[in-house]
């Protein structure tokens, strides 16, 4: 019985300390520079697959940001916009 206890106490000591380590393992949006394009077209209101209504989330928003045309009401840094080209052609290439 002791013993189950102390199983049951270190399991529940240690468990904050695996959360924070999962959490500091997780890409933060800096490192994830299409995330941000992406959360920008959400933004303005385009989504998966309405690209039948001209706000579609790939290929009416994010496509044309990283083809280098504008799209109305997102706004996006140039700096984004080419790390996201560059993760998308190394992921490419490997």
């Amino acid at each position: 019985m002791k013993r189950s206890l102390f199983i049951l106490v270190a399991a529940l000591a240690f468990s904050p300390a695996l959360v924070r380590a999962d959490d500091a393992a997780k890409p933060t949006t800096k490192e994830r520079p299409c995330m941000k394009i992406k959360e920008a077209c959400e933004a303005a209101g385009f989504k998966k697959g309405d690209h039948k209504d001209k706000k579609g989330l790939h290929v009416d928003c994010m496509k044309k940001l990283l083809g280098g045309e504008s799209v109305e009401g997102v706004t996006v840094s140039s700096t984004d916009v080419d790390a996201c080209k560059a993760k998308k052609a190394a992921h490419h290439k490997s």
